[in-house]
Protein backbone atom coordinates (compact mmCIF):
# COMPACT_ATOMS: atom_id res chain seq x y z
CA UNK A 1 0.00 0.00 0.00
CA UNK A 2 2.56 2.05 -0.28
CA UNK A 3 2.38 5.74 -2.52
CA UNK A 4 4.24 6.93 -4.68
CA UNK A 5 7.21 9.43 -3.83
CA UNK A 6 5.36 12.43 -4.77
CA UNK A 7 2.47 11.40 -3.36
CA UNK A 8 3.99 11.10 -0.19
CA UNK A 9 5.76 14.46 -0.12
CA UNK A 10 2.08 15.89 -1.15
CA UNK A 11 0.66 13.94 2.18
CA UNK A 12 3.83 14.83 4.61
CA UNK A 13 3.34 18.46 3.76
CA UNK A 14 -0.67 18.47 4.04
CA UNK A 15 -0.43 16.53 7.30
CA UNK A 16 0.04 19.47 9.20
CA UNK A 17 -3.48 20.05 9.21
CA UNK A 18 -4.39 16.24 9.97
CA UNK A 19 -5.58 14.83 13.35
CA UNK A 20 -2.52 13.05 14.28
CA UNK A 21 -3.23 9.38 16.12
CA UNK A 22 0.01 7.64 18.32
CA UNK A 23 -0.08 4.14 17.66
CA UNK A 24 0.72 1.90 19.84
CA UNK A 25 3.31 -1.09 18.98
CA UNK A 26 0.84 -3.75 18.14
CA UNK A 27 -1.09 -0.89 16.21
CA UNK A 28 2.46 -0.32 14.60
CA UNK A 29 2.39 -4.10 13.88
CA UNK A 30 -0.37 -4.62 12.28
CA UNK A 31 0.07 -1.08 10.44
CA UNK A 32 3.35 -2.61 9.18
CA UNK A 33 1.65 -5.95 7.67
CA UNK A 34 -0.92 -4.00 6.02
CA UNK A 35 1.53 -1.49 4.56
CA UNK A 36 3.90 -4.45 2.79
CA UNK A 37 0.78 -7.06 1.71
CA UNK A 38 1.32 -9.56 5.11
CA UNK A 39 -2.37 -9.18 5.41
CA UNK A 40 -3.75 -9.10 1.82
CA UNK A 41 -6.12 -9.16 0.43
CA UNK A 42 -7.14 -5.99 3.00
CA UNK A 43 -6.53 -2.25 1.85
CA UNK A 44 -6.95 -0.89 5.33
CA UNK A 45 -8.25 -1.66 8.88
CA UNK A 46 -11.28 -3.18 8.93
CA UNK A 47 -14.75 -2.10 8.57
CA UNK A 48 -18.08 -2.78 10.38
CA UNK A 49 -19.01 -5.36 7.75
CA UNK A 50 -15.91 -7.11 7.50
CA UNK A 51 -15.23 -7.46 11.38
CA UNK A 52 -18.94 -8.88 11.65
CA UNK A 53 -17.72 -11.65 8.61
CA UNK A 54 -14.27 -12.24 10.46
CA UNK A 55 -16.23 -12.05 14.03
CA UNK A 56 -19.06 -14.61 12.62
CA UNK A 57 -17.67 -16.66 10.12
CA UNK A 58 -13.53 -16.51 10.40
CA UNK A 59 -13.94 -15.01 6.37
CA UNK A 60 -13.64 -12.08 4.58
CA UNK A 61 -16.55 -10.40 2.80
CA UNK A 62 -15.05 -12.12 -0.46
CA UNK A 63 -14.88 -15.87 1.57
CA UNK A 64 -11.20 -15.58 1.57
CA UNK A 65 -10.19 -17.30 5.29
CA UNK A 66 -9.33 -14.80 8.12
CA UNK A 67 -9.61 -15.99 11.99
CA UNK A 68 -9.08 -12.45 13.89
CA UNK A 69 -9.84 -9.00 13.28
CA UNK A 70 -7.21 -6.38 12.09
CA UNK A 71 -8.64 -3.38 13.80
CA UNK A 72 -7.83 0.39 14.72
CA UNK A 73 -8.82 1.16 18.64
CA UNK A 74 -9.22 3.98 20.14
CA UNK A 75 -10.63 5.92 22.90
CA UNK A 76 -14.23 7.51 23.23
CA UNK A 77 -12.90 11.11 22.90
CA UNK A 78 -10.37 10.45 19.88
CA UNK A 79 -13.54 8.82 18.27
CA UNK A 80 -15.86 11.39 18.75
CA UNK A 81 -13.81 13.95 17.40
CA UNK A 82 -13.92 11.74 13.41
CA UNK A 83 -15.96 12.04 10.68
CA UNK A 84 -16.02 9.81 7.43
CA UNK A 85 -13.73 10.81 4.54
CA UNK A 86 -11.45 12.71 7.49
CA UNK A 87 -7.36 11.56 6.78
CA UNK A 88 -5.84 11.07 10.19
CA UNK A 89 -2.11 11.31 10.04
CA UNK A 90 -0.62 7.76 11.64
CA UNK A 91 2.49 8.05 13.37
CA UNK A 92 5.17 6.37 15.82
CA UNK A 93 6.14 6.94 19.32
CA UNK A 94 9.09 9.47 17.80
CA UNK A 95 6.86 11.25 15.58
CA UNK A 96 7.44 9.72 12.16
CA UNK A 97 4.31 9.11 10.17
CA UNK A 98 4.09 5.85 8.12
CA UNK A 99 0.86 5.88 6.85
CA UNK A 100 -1.74 8.14 6.47
CA UNK A 101 -5.90 7.19 7.22
CA UNK A 102 -9.14 7.93 5.54
CA UNK A 103 -11.61 7.21 8.07
CA UNK A 104 -14.86 4.94 6.49
CA UNK A 105 -16.61 4.12 10.08
CA UNK A 106 -16.32 4.49 13.28
CA UNK A 107 -18.20 2.07 15.91
CA UNK A 108 -18.03 0.49 19.56
CA UNK A 109 -17.39 -3.67 19.18
CA UNK A 110 -18.90 -5.66 21.58
CA UNK A 111 -15.72 -6.99 22.81
CA UNK A 112 -17.14 -9.95 24.61
CA UNK A 113 -18.62 -11.16 21.63
CA UNK A 114 -15.43 -10.90 19.92
CA UNK A 115 -13.84 -12.73 22.75
CA UNK A 116 -15.87 -16.03 22.31
CA UNK A 117 -15.63 -15.98 18.60
CA UNK A 118 -11.49 -15.48 18.68
CA UNK A 119 -10.37 -17.04 21.60
CA UNK A 120 -13.24 -19.24 22.52
CA UNK A 121 -13.95 -17.58 26.02
CA UNK A 122 -14.42 -14.10 27.58
CA UNK A 123 -12.13 -15.50 30.75
CA UNK A 124 -9.60 -12.61 31.66
CA UNK A 125 -7.65 -15.33 32.47
CA UNK A 126 -7.10 -16.07 29.05
CA UNK A 127 -3.88 -13.40 28.09
CA UNK A 128 -5.40 -12.47 24.44
CA UNK A 129 -8.69 -12.01 26.18
CA UNK A 130 -7.43 -9.78 29.07
CA UNK A 131 -5.37 -8.04 26.93
CA UNK A 132 -8.78 -7.19 24.65
CA UNK A 133 -10.60 -5.66 27.47
CA UNK A 134 -7.64 -4.30 29.50
CA UNK A 135 -5.22 -2.80 26.92
CA UNK A 136 -7.66 -2.60 23.54
CA UNK A 137 -9.53 0.81 23.52
CA UNK A 138 -13.40 1.09 23.39
CA UNK A 139 -13.82 2.23 19.55
CA UNK A 140 -12.74 0.59 16.45
CA UNK A 141 -11.33 3.05 13.20
CA UNK A 142 -12.04 1.54 9.76
CA UNK A 143 -10.50 2.88 6.92
CA UNK A 144 -7.95 3.01 3.81
CA UNK A 145 -4.10 3.48 3.98
CA UNK A 146 -1.75 5.60 1.83
CA UNK A 147 1.79 4.25 2.95
CA UNK A 148 4.25 6.69 3.23
CA UNK A 149 7.26 5.07 4.73
CA UNK A 150 6.98 1.04 6.01
CA UNK A 151 8.32 1.26 10.01
CA UNK A 152 12.24 1.36 10.74
CA UNK A 153 14.01 -1.65 12.75
CA UNK A 154 17.31 -1.22 14.19
CA UNK A 155 17.67 -4.74 15.31
CA UNK A 156 18.12 -8.12 13.22
CA UNK A 157 17.67 -5.70 10.45
CA UNK A 158 18.68 -8.38 7.43
CA UNK A 159 15.68 -10.27 8.63
CA UNK A 160 13.08 -8.03 8.12
CA UNK A 161 11.44 -9.19 4.77
CA UNK A 162 8.43 -7.98 3.66
CA UNK A 163 6.27 -10.64 1.21
CA UNK A 164 7.29 -9.29 -1.91
CA UNK A 165 11.20 -10.01 -0.99
CA UNK A 166 10.28 -13.66 0.88
CA UNK A 167 8.88 -14.33 -2.53
CA UNK A 168 11.59 -12.92 -4.51
CA UNK A 169 14.06 -15.20 -2.42
CA UNK A 170 11.75 -18.48 -2.59
CA UNK A 171 11.86 -18.02 -6.22
CA UNK A 172 16.13 -17.06 -5.99
CA UNK A 173 16.41 -20.62 -4.11
CA UNK A 174 14.08 -22.70 -5.94
CA UNK A 175 11.88 -23.66 -3.24
CA UNK A 176 8.26 -24.92 -3.81
CA UNK A 177 7.13 -25.83 -0.76
CA UNK A 178 7.87 -23.61 2.75
CA UNK A 179 7.32 -24.10 6.43
CA UNK A 180 6.68 -20.83 8.86
CA UNK A 181 6.21 -21.09 12.46
CA UNK A 182 5.17 -18.39 14.24
CA UNK A 183 6.35 -18.33 17.64
CA UNK A 184 5.67 -15.79 20.33
CA UNK A 185 8.96 -15.94 21.73
CA UNK A 186 12.94 -16.95 20.39
CA UNK A 187 13.06 -19.85 18.75
CA UNK A 188 14.21 -22.79 21.26
CA UNK A 189 15.94 -26.06 20.18
CA UNK A 190 12.60 -27.73 20.25
CA UNK A 191 10.92 -25.28 18.17
CA UNK A 192 13.99 -25.93 16.11
CA UNK A 193 13.73 -29.72 15.80
CA UNK A 194 9.48 -30.10 15.21
CA UNK A 195 10.65 -27.27 12.19
CA UNK A 196 13.29 -29.60 10.92
CA UNK A 197 11.13 -32.90 11.21
CA UNK A 198 8.33 -31.26 9.64
CA UNK A 199 10.05 -29.46 6.65
CA UNK A 200 11.89 -33.41 6.35
CA UNK A 201 8.12 -35.15 6.30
Amino acid sequence: LLVGEETAQGLRAASLSFTSLTLTKRQLCDLELLINGGFAPLRGFMDRTTYDAVVDDCRLTDGTLWPMPVVLDVDAKFADGLTPGQKVALRDPEGFMPAVLTVTEVWEPDKAREAEAVYGTDSIEHPGVRYLMERVKSHYVAGSLEGIQLPAHHEFENLWDTPQELRHMFRKMGWRHVIAFHTTDVIHKLHRRVIIDAAKE
